[in-house]
């Protein structure tokens, strides 16, 4: 029985050191700064990669952001790679001025490079 409490104990603490480690930091670092700064692209590529519990608070709370603006952000990007792809200008201006989320996302940045 003994055996089963310490293994669990060490577990529990080497799960801690990952959790500590240079990978958790980073990722970390990358969600809290995707929803920062409302950069979605990011946000996808650090929650897609999180190794981590997904009860984490710093993965959930960038996951729950994520699902708020997902609708919005694929719609606008979409409009936007649409009106690149025909070069319509007004459109573009129009669609890029009301752009919300991360200002040198590459779609918006093109967007606006062409108008």
């Amino acid at each position: 029985g003994e055996f089963c409490g310490e293994d669990a104990e060490f577990q529990a603490a080497s799960q801690l050191a990952k959790e500590m480690g240079p990978e958790f930091q980073r990722l970390s670092k990358e969600l809290t700064e995707g929803v920062e700064n409302m950069d979605v692209r990011r946000l996808r590529a650090a929650l897609a990669a999180w190794p981590f519990a997904p009860s984490t608070p710093v993965f959930t709370r960038a996951a729950a952001a994520e699902g708020e603006w997902a609708a919005e952000y694929d719609a606008t990007a979409a409009e936007l790679a649409e009106g690149l792809a025909t070069r319509h200008v007004t459109r573009l201006r129009e669609v890029a001025g009301d752009w919300r989320f991360w200002n040198l996302d590459p779609v918006v940045v093109e967007a606006r490079q062409l108008c």
